[in-house]
């Protein structure tokens, strides 16, 4: 047996009671204190994230009304998607960030038209246009045009359909299908509202594609006149830079040409442009089935009757429509 003296004795003092294993094991209040502070800078940090994350995806957009009333407002893509009735992939063919990767396009939604053309980025619904980047310097003077042109109704109307006209009462094609009596009739209608919109971003377009055509003219010539009169590094390369510009510009506007002869080849594209008459139509087949649910005394005779004659006004309807949307187009 050992006495309490010799085991205090045969301890070395040098060597510690607690490894350091068992340190690790059981953190002191330091140590618990170290991953509290890591712990709370993560779900900082992750929270910073998140938010930057959700500020991205929120956009400012300028809205117009129809009397032409702007106002500032911002939305993200799940309410623009879920008011608006558009797709995400359409939100992504907007993306200035993306315009090399998506060409021009136009798209109909069910309660929305998406019009992605060159800097011209905007929603058009029956009641109002969102404009994507109202502060681009390009997008400036559509913004002008179209409130005046919205304010000013009579001006949408009378500036292009009696050209679109002529150009339409001169071929053959067009007189095939409909009579002349018919778009007569058509140019003194009034167009929809989202008709009115699109027919600004198209003016826009053409303007803006023939102020880049003229300057590049202006700059061409020179060019050319000098390398004919003379030869040398300095004008073969200012040739040079000239072609890649007409060929950009080439593409540009050879993209804005597929947009619009898709349309015009697919009647029921033309058709569905109209937002305007395609809720009408719906509110139409409502009150149909509504009234043909109440009444049930009529005969079979005189419901065939009334059938064959709504169809074929029904039609002309629907051709007029398309005739209004395709000289728009046009």
């Amino acid at each position: 047996m050992f006495s309490p003296e010799q085991l205090v004795d045969n301890v070395d003092s040098s060597s510690p009671l607690v490894s350091a294993r068992d340190v690790e094991l059981q953190p002191g209040a330091a140590a618990v204190d170290t991953v509290i502070s890591k712990s709370t800078k993560a779900g900082a940090g992750k929270a910073k994230k998140n938010k930057s994350s959700a500020a991205v995806n929120v956009r400012n957009w300028l809205r117009i009304d129809q009397n032409g009333e702007t106002s500032m407002m911002q939305a993200d893509k799940y309410k623009l998607t879920h008011k608006l009735g558009v797709q995400g992939r359409d939100l992504r063919i907007m993306d200035p960030s993306l315009a090399t990767t998506y060409p021009s396009a136009i798209l109909c939604r069910e309660k929305a038209l998406v019009v992605s053309l060159e800097h011209i980025k905007v929603i058009i619904t029956t009641s109002n246009v969102l404009v994507m980047n109202p502060e681009d310097e390009n997008v400036l003077p559509f913004i002008t045009e179209l409130k005046m042109k919205i304010s000013q109704p009579a001006l949408a109307v009378g500036a292009s359909y009696p050209s679109a006209l002529n150009e339409m009462a001169n071929s053959k094609a067009v007189l095939a299908n409909r009579s002349v009596a018919k778009l007569e009739t058509l140019a003194s209608l009034q167009m929809p509202f989202e008709l009115k919109a699109l027919e600004v971003c198209l003016d826009s377009i053409a303007s803006y594609l023939n102020r880049l055509t003229s300057d590049l003219e202006a700059a061409a010539y020179p060019a050319l006149d000098s390398l004919t009169s003379r030869v040398t590094a300095h004008n073969l390369e200012r040739v040079r830079r000239i072609k890649s510009r007409l060929v950009r510009l080439t593409t540009r506007v050879e993209n804005v040409r597929e947009v619009l002869e898709g349309y015009l080849d697919d009647d029921q594209d033309m058709k569905d442009m109209n937002l305007t008459a395609k809720e009408q139509h719906s509110l139409q087949q409502q009150v149909e089935a509504q009234a043909k649910s109440s009444s049930k005394h009529t005969s079979s005779s005189s419901s065939s009757s009334s059938s064959s004659s709504s169809s074929s006004s029904d039609s002309s309807v629907e051709e007029e429509e398309i005739a209004e949307v395709e000289m728009l187009l046009e």
